[in-house]
């Protein structure tokens, strides 16, 4: 249904090959969902909302590792934003080292996994400095980071 829209509108033209589609069309589908949910005030019925909240399986989510690693990766973006790049195409964006080396156009593949292993290590090394700080020191340190 995107895709006949995409052509209809001409909006397909804009596609220049320069990624894959999947990532040049997530905009649109972000679109479509946000004005799907805003004409229908309940798109999910309260009994699956419900059922989902009382899934025991369902882990609740660690938010100070997710705080953690938000700070970690802000501190890695001022500090080198290729490898930050990297790291997040590879870690959040599930991409393939050649995909990565073509959308940042990185020489090879060799070095797209170079830069994410020094990523990686930076981030561990972010982390173990942060976990060293005291907490007062901590707040600080996440309030000049964000």
């Amino acid at each position: 249904m995107l895709f006949e829209q995409l052509i209809q509108k001409n909006d397909i033209d804009n596609y220049a090959c320069k990624c894959p589609i999947i990532y040049w069309i997530r905009p649109y589908v972000f679109k479509v969902v946000m004005e799907y949910c805003k004409k229908n005030d309940a798109p999910v019925s309260d009994e699956d909302f419900l059922s989902v909240l009382k899934d025991e399986a369902t882990p609740i989510p660690n938010t100070e590792m997710f705080e953690e690693a938000r700070m970690c990766f802000n501190r890695l973006w001022k500090e080198d934003q290729l490898k930050a790049r990297v790291h997040y195409l590879k870690t959040v964006s599930e991409m393939s080292s050649r995909d990565i080396m073509r959308l940042l156009h990185i020489s090879s593949e060799a070095n797209v996994n170079q830069l994410f292993s020094r990523a990686c290590r930076l981030m561990r090394s972010y982390r173990d400095e942060l976990r060293q700080m005291p907490a007062e020191q901590g707040k600080e340190v996440l309030y000049a980071l964000s």
